[in-house]
């Protein structure tokens, strides 16, 4: 025991790490009244019995500088001063304190020898019972006094005592008995803690200790916008206006804090404006939770469980009286902890909830998911703490589990639905039954943040449902599944065995919406079962879908699009389903089935806005599933509109989103769609890069498998394999026919097929086959029908061509494919060389090569490029003999239309040339900086002047040059 007191007294408590630096505040702590500063006072008077001064406030590092001031105010009066901090962890130990202050090397070492015989001698004494114990007790309380008192008669001594909130029962006894006894004009004693300090564990103390009228309290504030500027100087962080409300604000004026913001602002490896709170910041935040003893931590502890709350809860949660909690907020306010409730930033949310033990968090998570269950939270918010604390052991924790997983997939917050789900599986409340079925809810999550996740159940659920332990709606889920995974036998066997759904008109329509989906991803199938009942539309199928769900709609718009065309009713319904996913972020499946609908009913203008809408939700909300296909049908999007760059971009951003084991047979669509743009941008070694990738065996059973077979006929194609091509094409055409799902603008095979059969010599039956498509398409204003129009001319003679090109380009130009508009110029200005017309051949040439250049049509670029920049002096220039207009059919130029140029305002030269050079009305209104009603009167009087009816006429004219360069 000697041994122990001796190293105790000689070596002093441990000290603590300072991570801050200290600033004297003593100055600025005023006593109650606000007339006395602490430094004055213990630099005052010290006759009579001496000055006793007791300093509180909300923060430790505060209160101990302002004791730590005190202390220099004593020194600079010559004064000795015993400085001891109290700890929590010394708090049962007898007189560890008093330890401290004997522990000053400037004692007499008879003092210290002296205090080291009387605590020994009451530590002995400790593990007596009774009246001797307390005797002893009593001997060593007296016997330190004495000790102080006589030092203080030789020269002034001052007690400092920091942190008294958590000193020992002996060292008190000590402190009250030494106050009492202390008729020294020498002696003084400062004492600080947190407030209040009325609530420590030895009642009515502070009131014992106060007694005398030379005793004050002293209270310290919050740092001031001054101070925390001096204090960021001396860490040589400079101040701003924004930094130090940013400073203020995080900290409440807590000097600990200050100095944490500070910290991380000095080891900050950028010096931004603001530098958001950090590890310094955080550290300081546990420190000064740490510190306090008195309940604030428990509140602290329910805030960052609950989250945004109320007293009325944290009282709940903790088993306290609402006013102690809203007294202890106050409290934790004061400091700078809390602001209106909440943390000042969620860094200190972070910190609070890491500190805590992992069985005390498990614990106040499972009651606050008990309290908020009871109180009739929603769901979701139950949810959170359920998975937190892991705990399903209430019987209606998996009810609320599943109800929850149901809003987050909602909300596109799918990784909390799969958390959810997983849980609940782990119930021991579940049936067997019940349990499956929660499985197909969580192989149903899982693939929408990616697929494979969801393999690892298919074998499990695949098996429950060949026992008949799958309802149709669960089964349908396994069934996508299954054939996303390209597993096309176990999904036949298992839509086998679920029957015709009876009269359940949900059932019903379940099977029917499987049906659909049969029609794009494995025709086969939905053929072979198509005398199964369940697979006919039910009565008042449409009425069923608003009950159904949004998937329903989709995949009908789909199906329909892919077997009878498109239609005003089927782009309808396709953005009804995307604007209800956006209002609730619904499921993926809805969205790219919906986005496909557009793409496949050739509107890419709706799909390539609603894709920005879908994109510019974090793809969406970080799901790469959702990431991927929303890429994918991008990159269709911008193939279709002939943006060949951006159609590579998206397919590779589309591929580079997602493992390739997870894309199933969809695989088949990206690369078709990316095969197709490389080709056609003359990437020939890029594409067969892709092309060497292995694809599923089953992929050429599904729908995906006739756009990969696209894809890779365009490959050859441009790969000079035009025979090779015409294989891949026609085979498409095949199986498209037998499938039932040959509609020209989902798979243009008929266009793919000609242009092989045209560089083999087989004009004859590309011609047959272009009139078939046009018959299919209906209607010649398309962008299907403006390819087909465009191969269709190079089929007639020379003479004939004039005509289709023109109506191809027209068409085209409304349907924004630049691809297949700088084509047909180009084939314009082939045809127009061919007719002995430079003219209009330069112009068509210039106008098709800077399109191919925009769009990255390398192959069609480079050939252009000699006849678009020929030399200037060759350009025709108006005359007073101005060129006439060359007929469609001679090509000689029309003598009544000289001068006719010289008769047209600057302004309508200018949209005249642009016109010529092929430009629309849109495009030229956005170059001059007018309104295309502007143009179209423009064009109106250039018709007129010229005396022609047709923009097509007009580059027959000799425009000049620099009226288009430089518009």
């Amino acid at each position: 025991m000697g041994k122990w007191i001796s190293i105790y007294i000689s070596g002093g408590p441990v000290p603590r790490p300072r991570v801050v630096r200290v600033i004297a505040l003593e100055g600025a702590v005023q006593d109650g009244n606000g007339r006395v500063s602490l430094r004055d006072f213990i630099g005052g008077d010290w006759t009579g019995s001496g000055p006793l001064a007791v300093v509180t406030g909300m923060s430790v590092a505060g209160v101990r500088e302002a004791v730590e001031g005190a202390g220099r105010a004593a020194v600079e009066r010559g004064a000795v001063v015993l400085r001891a901090t109290a700890a929590r962890m010394e708090s049962a130990l007898p007189f560890a304190a008093f330890v401290q202050l004997f522990s000053n090397a400037a004692l007499p070492p008879e003092v210290v020898d002296a205090a080291h015989r009387l605590i020994e001698s009451c530590l002995a004494a400790g593990t007596r019972e009774g009246v001797v114990a307390e005797f002893r007790e009593r001997r060593v309380v007296f016997g330190l006094c004495d000790l102080l008192l006589a030092l203080a008669a030789e020269r002034p001594v001052l007690i400092a005592i920091d942190e008294v909130q958590h000193i020992d029962a002996g060292s008190l006894r000590s402190l009250l008995c030494l106050v009492s006894r202390r008729p020294a004009p020498g002696l003084a004693l400062v004492v600080g803690g947190l407030q209040p300090l009325e609530s420590s564990p030895f009642p009515h103390w502070l009131s014992e200790l106060m007694q005398g009228a030379d005793s004050r309290a002293f209270t310290v504030p919050p740092m001031s916008e001054a101070e925390i500027e001096a204090l960021a100087a001396g860490f040589g962080v400079p101040t701003t206006a924004e930094r130090l409300a940013h400073w203020m604000c995080g900290s409440g004026g807590n000097p600990t804090l200050v100095r944490g913001l500070l910290e991380d602002h000095r080891h900050a490896d950028h010096d931004d404006s603001v530098i958001e709170p950090g590890d310094y910041y955080r550290q300081a935040y546990l420190c000064c939770l740490h510190q306090d003893a008195q309940g604030v931590i428990g509140v602290i502890r329910a805030i960052a469980i609950l989250g945004e709350t109320t007293p009325a809860r944290i009282a709940g949660l903790l088993d306290l009286g609402a006013g102690e909690v809203v007294s202890l907020m106050d409290r934790a306010a004061a400091a700078g902890l809390l602001h209106d409730g909440s943390f000042r930033h969620e860094v200190a949310r972070a910190a609070v909830l890491s500190a805590i033990p992992a069985d005390t968090k498990a614990r106040l998570h499972r009651e606050a998911a008990n309290l908020l269950y009871h109180e009739g939270m929603p769901a979701t918010a139950v949810a959170e703490h359920l998975i937190a604390a892991e705990h399903v052991d209430e019987p209606w924790t998996v009810e609320v589990l599943e109800s929850a997983a149901v809003q987050l997939r909602l909300e596109g917050r799918a990784e909390g639905a799969v958390a959810c789900l997983r849980l609940a599986t782990t119930s021991a409340n579940l049936g067997d039954v019940q349990r499956i079925r929660t499985r197909v809810r969580l192989a149903g999550a899982e693939w929408i943040l990616d697929p494979t996740r969801a393999m690892r159940h298919l074998g499990a659920l695949t098996e429950a449902g060949r026992r008949g332990e799958l309802d149709i709606p669960h089964a349908a889920v396994v069934i996508r599944l299954l054939l996303w995974h390209g597993q096309v036998a176990e999904a036949t066997d298992l839509l086998a065995q679920l029957g015709d759904g009876g009269s359940d008109e949900r059932a019903r329509a379940e099977l029917y919406s499987i049906s659909q989906l049969l029609r794009l991803v494995c025709p086969p199938l939905a053929d072979a079962m198509g005398a199964v009942p369940a697979v006919i539309a039910p009565a008042g199928y449409d009425d069923v879908l608003v009950s159904v769900g949004l998937r329903h709609r989709a995949n009908a718009a789909l199906h329909k699009v892919i077997t009878s065309g498109p239609t005003a009713d089927v782009v309808a319904s396709a953005e009804h389903v995307l604007r209800s996913a956006r209002a609730t972020y619904a499921l993926m499946d809805y969205v790219v089935t919906a986005l496909l609908t557009l793409v496949y009913a050739e509107r890419a203008d709706l799909a390539a806005r609603w894709c920005e809408v879908f994109m510019a939700e974090d793809g969406p909300h970080g799901r790469s599933l959702g990431r991927a296909m929303v890429a994918m049908v991008r990159a269709d999007v911008a193939l279709s509109r002939g943006r060949l760059r951006e159609a590579v971009d998206y397919a590779e951003l589309a591929l580079a989103s997602l493992p390739e084991a997870s894309w199933g047979v969809a695989i088949g669509l990206v690369r078709g769609i990316l095969l197709t743009a490389l080709a056609q941008a003359g990437r020939h070694e890029e594409a067969t890069e892709h092309l060497k990738r292995p694809v599923p065996e089953m992929l050429f059973q599904t729908g995906f498998g006739l756009r990969y077979r696209i894809g890779r006929g365009h490959y050859y194609l441009a790969a000079g394999m035009p025979t090779a091509a015409l294989d891949d094409f026609l085979a498409c055409g095949r199986l498209a026919r037998r499938w039932g799902i040959d509609q020209p603008a989902f798979l243009p095979w008929r266009t793919g097929a000609a242009a092989a059969l045209l560089k083999i010599g087989g004009a004859a039956r590309a011609r047959e086959l272009l009139e078939e498509q046009l018959t299919l398409v209906g209607s010649r204003g398309s962008r299907t029908a403006g390819i087909t129009l465009r191969l269709l001319a190079a089929t007639v003679p020379n003479q004939k061509r004039p005509k289709l090109l023109r109506e191809a380009a027209e068409t085209l130009q409304r349907s924004d494919d630049r691809y297949e508009l700088a084509f047909a110029l180009a084939e314009l200005a082939q045809v127009h060389r061919a007719l002995q017309d430079p003219d209009r051949a330069k112009l068509f040439a210039r106008r098709a090569w800077r399109m191919a250049v925009e769009c990255g049509a390398e192959p069609l670029a480079g050939p252009l490029a000699a006849a678009a920049s020929a030399p200037r002096e060759d350009v025709v220039r108006p005359t007073p003999e101005v060129p006439a207009p060359v007929s469609q059919t001679s090509g000689r130029k029309n003598p009544k239309a000289q001068n006719a140029i010289a008769t047209l305002s600057e302004a309508e030269r200018r949209v005249g040339a642009l016109a010529a050079y092929g430009m629309t009305n849109r495009e030229i209104a956005q170059k001059l900086f007018i309104t295309a009603s502007t143009v179209e009167q423009h064009l109106t009087r250039i018709y007129r002047k010229l005396s022609v009816d047709h923009r097509s006429s007009l580059p027959a004219y000799g425009w000049e040059w620099e009226a288009v360069e430089t518009a």
